[in-house]
């Protein structure tokens, strides 16, 4: 009797690489993220001082911009399904370094200019886990370790968040504190659209694609049935 074994698709080099990288800009923009929605909690203690205000006032300021973090959650969700996850990636690091740049640019004593800076940080920061993580389970082959690795660059932001602000405001001002990562936030976010431009997704948008044929799923590299990591949705998604 003669036992027939399937044949397992073979995943080109190139998709492999593509995938590494969407893992590592979804965890560069994790920690990024974590670090940018908390380090105020900690850049208030010099702002107190420098502003002459008690800090409890000061950090009051944040409470509009934690409501929107959890809130516009939802709306992200939706806009990374209508969009791509890769494009809401982009927005997410544009958003966070010009609200981070522009609290770090607020006129001395302007609380009002300063909450709405800080609500800017609500808002892009809700993007993450909304595109990020969707992003990394649409396009890994190992999950488990894709998140694992995930997870970990989420607690390093989360450990940097006192770290990096202590840091620039020892070497400078407060004010350093949050234009320095906006500035390399903005530098990463360039980088992804550079990269999804390469890519030919600018939008990362799921379009309509060929049908697959019966082999086509178990030949080697790149087919109309093979996933690309840099698209937002899976092939069987929605058309």
């Amino acid at each position: 009797m003669t036992i027939s074994v399937p044949n397992r698709p073979r995943i080109a080099i190139g998709e492999i690489a593509m995938g590494q990288r969407v893992l590592a800009f979804s965890s560069i923009g994790h920690a990024l993220m974590h670090m940018m929605t908390a380090f105020y909690a900690v850049i208030v203690l010099t702002l107190a001082i420098a502003w002459g205000q008690p800090p409890e006032s000061l950090l009051e300021l944040y409470a509009p911009s934690a409501i929107l973090l959890g809130v516009m959650s939802l709306p992200a969700g939706w806009a990374a399904d209508r969009f791509g996850a890769p494009l809401m990636m982009v927005v997410m690091f544009v958003g966070l370094s010009l609200s981070s740049i522009a609290c770090g640019l607020v006129a001395e004593g302007d609380t009002l200019a300063l909450m709405l800076a800080l609500c800017g940080l609500g808002v892009f920061g809700s993007i993450y886990h909304s595109a990020g993580i969707g992003w990394i389970i649409r396009t890994a082959r190992e999950q488990g370790h894709a998140m694992g690795v995930n997870g970990l660059w989420g607690s390093a932001g989360l450990a940097l968040y006192g770290i990096v602000p202590g840091v620039l405001i020892t070497l400078a001002s407060w004010r350093a504190a949050f234009i320095v990562p906006g500035i390399v936030c903005l530098v990463v976010g360039a980088v992804l659209a550079w990269q999804i431009r390469q890519a030919r997704w600018a939008t990362g948008r799921c379009r309509r694609r060929p049908a697959c044929s019966p082999g086509a799923a178990s030949s080697g590299g790149s087919s109309p049935c093979s996933p690309s990591p840099w698209r937002s949705k899976a092939s069987s998604g929605r058309r």
